[in-house]
């Protein structure tokens, strides 16, 4: 038999009681219920109860029999409800608490598929979703372009859905190469499980990562990272906590996010000040016409960054520090070491 057998939901919490009585009776050494795995399409993955007696194999094989047929009187029963992309979609963009997590249980190399479907990006494009991450689609030329355009590149990319007309077609777009990570990681529980040189690229503002290593979704680090903050404060319950807390402000990401003010102010709260800052920029505050006021520091001592911005000069600098090169390895990166006083 093969199905979706969650152990979570009844009628099997209560199936697996009856197993762990056997067991505590004494009645064998153990059983157990193998549940099976529908992604793996294969009789030989088809679910199993399986008890260990203690020498005494026709008593183990009878009291298999009566578990097992109850458990394949749940056949077609137990499947929870799978939401259209649509539909599911929708309810994460309409909840009132967050972060909502939407699965697409058969885009799982796990099971085998290349883990690139494009399905649920392209719905929610065309739906003109925001604030969402999603990973991973496994792209491994996609990755090794954002890499060599490197951090910050705007480029044509197509990426995705190259290996089964069911996942999808690719998704063709201009694209914010947001962060490159080599050998990056993710957790599942104390393991580490290798993704491999990733990018992470922004779309219409949803972030996505893109890994050369087929790997399931396993932890919420896949996305911390690489740089995605999956705590949002674009939820109003989440504001109003943090100022009943004595919270002075709410920080949003980045200020193209000011559309949480409205989101606020519709939950009952005053927005009376948007702040950006940053001296690099501080010379396009006037291109920021949403914030009501901006932050600048560290254009008193002037350094290497606001001097790439032609915002100062290197003589306007408040420090420079006399080193000698060991070695140029790039083009762009430098071995020093600080030079021997005289």
């Amino acid at each position: 038999m093969i199905d979706l057998l969650p152990t979570s939901r009844a009628p099997l919490p209560g199936f697996v009681d009856k197993l762990m009585a056997l067991e505590e009776d004494g009645a064998a050494l153990s059983i157990s219920a193998i549940h099976d795995f529908m992604a793996g399409d294969s009789p030989d993955l088809g679910a199993k109860i399986i008890v260990v007696s203690d020498g005494d194999k026709p008593g183990g094989d009878a009291l298999a029999h009566d578990p097992g047929m109850e458990l394949f009187s749940f056949r077609g029963t137990t499947k929870p409800e799978f939401l259209a992309v649509a539909d599911a979609l929708a309810q994460a963009r309409d909840a009132k608490a967050g972060p909502v997590v939407i699965a697409d249980v058969w885009d799982n190399p796990g099971g085998g598929v290349a883990g690139d479907s494009t399905i649920l990006l392209r719905t929610a494009i065309e739906m003109n979703m925001t604030s969402i991450a999603l990973g991973t689609i496994w792209d491994p030329m996609a990755v090794r372009l954002c890499h060599a355009a490197g951090e910050g590149a705007v480029m044509d990319l197509r990426f995705g859905g190259k290996t089964s007309a069911f996942a999808g077609a690719p998704i063709d777009a201009t694209v914010t190469v947001v962060k490159t990570a080599c050998n990056a990681v993710q957790s599942f529980g104390t393991s580490v499980v290798p993704l491999g040189d990733c990018s992470m690229i922004r779309v219409s503002d949803i972030e996505i990562v893109l890994n050369p290593n087929r790997s399931q979704a396993f932890s919420p680090d896949l996305f911390t990272n690489l740089g995605i903050d999956i705590k949002t404060h674009k939820l109003p319950m989440i504001a109003k906590r943090q100022v009943q807390a004595g919270t002075i402000g709410i920080t949003c990401q980045k200020i193209s996010e000011a559309e949480a003010k409205t989101l606020i102010e519709a939950s009952g709260l005053d927005v009376p000040v948007i702040s950006n800052g940053g001296s690099p920029g501080m010379w396009q505050a006037q291109d920021v016409p949403v914030a009501t006021e901006y932050r600048f520091d560290t254009y008193v001592f002037n350094d290497s960054s606001l001097q790439d911005r032609s915002a100062c000069t290197w003589d306007d600098c408040a420090l420079s520090v006399l080193v000698t090169v060991v070695s140029v390895p790039t083009s762009n990166r430098a071995v020093v070491m600080p030079a021997p006083r005289s």
